[in-house]
């Protein structure tokens, strides 16, 4: 019984840490998306 509910814990960490990979992943490309479509500033004038 102890074996098992080790197992689960271990399933319930390795979960958790996918999820917060995924967060990080998502959250990075949502950052860089917005900066794809955040309007430039202007240069110098030519």
């Amino acid at each position: 019984m102890l074996k098992i509910i080790a197992l689960l814990q271990q399933l319930q960490e390795d979960t958790r840490a996918r999820y917060q990979a995924l967060a990080a992943v998502v959250t990075e490309r949502a950052a860089n998306d917005s900066d794809a479509h955040a309007p430039r500033a202007a240069g110098p004038m030519r």
